[in-house]
């Protein structure tokens, strides 16, 4: 236990790591044991895996954020319910709340942006021009696609496949600011 009487479970990666992610792993070994126990909701923050002793801090820290994350993104609830957040999971508050943000950020752009540059370098593709432009035009399909002089669905097609690669749609708000801070460390970040 902390200072703060939260519960710190130090998982050791294991030499053959579980198939699924660790937060779903953990989630089933182990945390809803503890929440059927339980008569209230259980929250839970995970940070990545850090080699060494000195990790251990940072893995802490990022536990401290996806917990608190956790807590204020889900309403409150009168039943034993599970409620996990996994710091590689989290977008804005993952970087806002980094040791490092610059570093952090562009970490989330190559995450974010990997798949598409992969496609577009292996089918000349133009989806990340055609997400830059996209984003320009403010969610605009018939500007975006003016821009980029192509017919509007094609343009639709291209922001289809970006959301199916990233899990992130550019048409939502929150989801569009998360694209701009990643193209932007993907562009500014390679630069400097």
């Amino acid at each position: 236990m902390d200072q703060e009487n939260r519960v710190l479970l130090l998982v050791p990666m294991p030499i053959h790591a579980p198939t699924e992610p660790l937060s779903q792993w953990l989630q089933e070994q182990c945390l809803n044991t503890v929440t059927k126990q339980l008569d209230q909701p259980v929250f839970a923050g995970i940070g990545r895996y850090h080699p060494e002793r000195e990790g251990i801090v940072c893995s802490y820290r990022e536990a401290l954020i996806s917990l608190r994350t956790a807590l204020h993104s889900t309403p409150p609830a009168n039943v034993s319910s599970l409620h996990v957040k996994s710091y590689h999971d989290l977008g804005l508050e993952r970087i806002m709340y980094a040791d490092d943000p610059a570093t952090e950020a562009q970490t989330f752009a190559e995450e974010c942006l990997g798949k598409i540059q992969s496609y577009d370098r292996e089918k000349n593709g133009q989806l990340l021009q055609t997400l830059q432009v996209f984003l320009q035009a403010d969610g605009n399909y018939a500007e975006a696609a003016r821009r980029l002089y192509v017919h509007k669905n094609t343009i639709k097609y291209r922001i289809q496949l970006i959301r199916e690669w990233t899990g992130l749609n550019a048409e939502n708000g929150h989801d569009q600011m998360l694209l701009r801070i990643a193209i932007t460390a993907h562009v500014i970040g390679h630069r400097l």
